[in-house]
């Protein structure tokens, strides 16, 4: 069950990471393929596009895997559903971040973990 906030489906125009997912191609790996949360969040994050992976279909994670090293992925989320073990073909093929998304897969959950994940990257001075 996702707890994200359904009413939260819009993202502030001010929200200081647009830039970094604005205009971007942008793979959410796990869980299940809900089209109408897969528009909304492309919708909320101004994506270029925004694709859904199930990590239960080996074939499309080595696909996206290719994508990403080709530099046809910008960044791929990957949700709570989905096993470590199964995004480390993903690291060794890309330097695109990959970024987890604990709780839920709607666009407050999403929200949090690039604000976590940019805000890391700030304090480190990447």
């Amino acid at each position: 069950v996702d707890v994200d906030d359904e009413r939260e489906s819009k993202v502030p125009e001010d929200w200081p990471h647009f830039s970094r997912v604005r205009g971007k191609s942008v793979v959410m790996v796990g869980g299940e393929v809900r089209e109408e949360r897969r528009v909304a969040l492309e919708e909320a994050f101004q994506c270029a596009s925004f694709t859904w992976v199930p990590h239960n279909r080996p074939r499309l994670l080595q696909s996206l895997g290719e994508r990403a090293a080709q530099g046809n992925v910008d960044i791929i989320l990957v949700n709570k559903f989905v096993a470590h073990s199964e995004t480390e073909a993903l690291e060794r093929a890309t330097t695109v971040p990959i970024i987890g998304v604990r709780q839920g897969y709607g666009v407050t959950a999403v929200k949090t973990a690039l604000e976590e994940y940019f805000g890391r990257r700030a304090a480190s001075g990447a």
